[in-house]
């Protein structure tokens, strides 16, 4: 063998062993990256598909998925309520601790509830005339992806009839989430029109 075909190989090797190095090093700083990212629910990832190539592109596709959900965030009103509240428990708590755990206990309760029965209603959440019923949307996982929710008049309607329809709807959307990858389609799941009439 001459020099030349000899370097021309050491060469050619050296390359090879560079983009090997260099494709094993990015696949580290991405996996350190995932993690970092995904803390806890990369480690589920992981331990629950037992591998961490199968695990990320999984999490990549929920990523993708969730991506194309339009998730509302609270309004200001609802975020203002919801702070209300529990800064009111926490003034009361120097001054009556025993009523402000009480009153923490019961926030934590009416949560638990909503949980618990996958519904809530807001009676006047919205105008003094308005009030909402809302369900959850869930992930495989069962963690709250998004919400269904309709608007009810407070002098006009009892909300109660309206959480069966709000919910198997929430319900029927969930499953139409779980059975098929990637973003929704609006044909993907049926939905039953009722026609609400007053009393």
């Amino acid at each position: 063998m001459n020099t030349d075909a000899a370097i021309l190989i050491a060469i050619a090797i050296a390359i090879v062993a560079a983009v090997v190095i260099a494709v094993a090093y990015a696949q580290r700083r991405r996996s350190q990256q995932m993690r970092a990212h995904y803390g806890a629910e990369y480690i589920a990832a992981v331990d629950e598909l037992g591998d961490r190539r199968r695990a990320e592109a999984a999490l990549k596709r929920r990523e993708k998925r969730v991506e194309a959900f339009h998730i509302r965030p609270l309004t200001p009103q609802e975020a203002d309520r919801f702070a209300s509240r529990w800064r009111r428990v926490q003034a009361e708590f120097v001054d009556d601790p025993r009523s402000s755990i009480g009153d923490a206990d019961e926030l934590r309760s009416s949560l638990a509830e909503v949980r618990e029965n996958r519904y809530a209603i807001t009676p006047r959440s919205l105008t003094m005339a308005a009030g909402s019923v809302a369900a959850p949307i869930v992930n495989a996982d069962g963690e709250v992806e998004a919400a269904v929710g309709m608007v009810y008049l407070v002098e006009r309607d009892d909300p109660q009839r309206f959480v069966e329809l709000v919910r198997s709807t929430a319900s029927r959307i969930s499953r139409s989430l779980l059975q098929r990858p990637g973003p929704p389609s609006p044909a993907s799941v049926v939905f039953l029109r009722r026609e609400s009439s007053p009393d």
